[in-house]
């Protein structure tokens, strides 16, 4: 971390402190515009407010990347840790705070390359960072794929970490069509009878947020709704902290000027009951947070406002798929959507001595732990990583 305003790297990247980004926003704009696999979560509308958290922007560093015809090419925000599995393994991680979702870098089409060369060539010249830990990035993606040929030509060792299907959706049909073509039988069955457990208490409606809605108000049903059940009682509701609630309205108030915000309500007898919000990139529909009143618990909202927004989606234009954005074994999404995407961590190692070295060490741990008893076997993540390896 620096306190002065840029330290030139080479004539193609920079480094940066969080205090001087806003300098970049205009730039970062572009890029983020211009990214083949774009990641709202990096993206400068919820990056600033982002950065406001805690002391986030105090440990947090931001690599620019710059082409020599084409101007700024990447983004990679990180900050500097000292451990990784308990193991003493000083190395830098892509921006991992618990808001983020996705953590791919911000990278313009067909230069997935050219940043990742870059990116490798800073990384060796780190004498205390012995690897660069990528979490939350899917692994099929162009990025992925440059990193694992850029890798090879400058023989750097890789491991993947805390690998897991992610829930994803492209079936955005009507309700009573979906509980037909996107769930088995057991599973249709069950959500009709929660349904009509529903239509028991009173008159149900599904209202989408719409530029001429009162956005405060959206947002303060979500935040009143969170607060009310087990994250008020545990204290880590968005509510519960003032910069946490400021943090939320204002990522909310930036996404919908930018037209990239959708909140969807499910409403009994005009109260609102469940309520859902997410981000549009690249016509996938990332979602960010969801939250029910528990004393309908009974009755499922949460599940069916999921069921009930894939028709609401179904009629915009600017959404083909839904990332569901979520942590493993989400039982509510993998219920509901029947596609998934591999996301994981990437480690790569600095340099062909030390960070190799450490980077094997991880590797050996991951194999001594795959063989513990009551270690649990997933054969197609091991086959899918055999095959993204080879392809590469």
């Amino acid at each position: 971390m620096t306190n002065s305003p840029e330290r030139p790297i080479s004539s193609s990247v920079r480094l940066i402190s969080a205090e001087y980004l806003p300098r970049e926003f205009k730039d970062l704009q572009e890029l983020s515009e211009s990214s083949s696999e774009r990641n709202p979560f990096f993206e400068p509308f919820f990056l600033e407010p982002l950065l406001e958290l805690d002391t986030l922007a105090a440990s947090t560093s931001f690599l620019l990347i710059s082409h020599p015809e084409r101007g700024l090419v990447g983004l990679v925000p990180f900050s500097k840790k000292h451990a990784i599995r308990g193991l003493f393994l000083p190395h830098v991680e892509v921006l991992s705070h618990r808001h983020c979702f996705y953590r791919s870098p911000l990278i313009r089409d067909g230069f997935g390359d050219f940043v990742c060369s870059e990116l490798l060539a800073w990384l060796g010249g780190q004498r205390f960072c012995l690897c660069f830990l990528f979490s939350r990035v899917d692994l099929n993606s162009q990025f992925v794929r440059s990193l694992l040929k850029t890798s090879k030509r400058f023989h750097r060792a890789v491991h993947f970490l805390d690998i897991f299907e992610r829930a994803t959706t492209s079936q955005l049909l009507p309700f009573d069509r979906y509980l037909k073509e996107g769930l088995n039988k057991k599973q249709s069955k069950e959500a009709r009878r929660k349904l009509r457990r529903l239509q028991e208490v009173g008159k149900i409606s599904v209202e989408t947020l719409t530029p001429e809605s009162d956005l405060g108000q959206w947002c303060s049903e979500f935040l009143e709704i969170e607060r009310s059940g087990w994250k008020g009682a545990t204290g880590s509701a968005l509510g519960d902290q003032v910069h946490e609630e400021r943090f939320f309205r204002s990522v909310c108030e930036r996404a919908l000027a930018e037209e990239r915000l959708v909140m969807t309500r499910l409403r009994v007898d005009g109260k609102t009951i469940a309520l859902r919000c997410g981000f549009i990139a690249n016509r996938i529909l990332f979602s960010f947070k969801t939250a029910y009143n528990e004393e309908y618990s009974y009755c499922s909202p949460g599940y069916l406002l999921e069921l009930f927004a894939l028709e609401e989606l179904s009629r915009d234009q600017r959404i083909s798929s839904i990332d569901s954005c979520t942590d493993p074994n989400s039982q509510l999404f993998e219920r509901i959507y029947n596609e998934r995407k591999m996301v994981g961590t990437v480690c790569i190692s600095n340099g062909p001595i030390l960070g190799n070295t450490s980077v094997a060490v991880l590797r050996l741990g991951h194999l001594l732990r795959q063989h513990l008893p009551g270690s649990q076997k997933e054969p197609r993540i091991s086959n899918f990583i055999t095959r993204l390896v080879s392809l590469n």
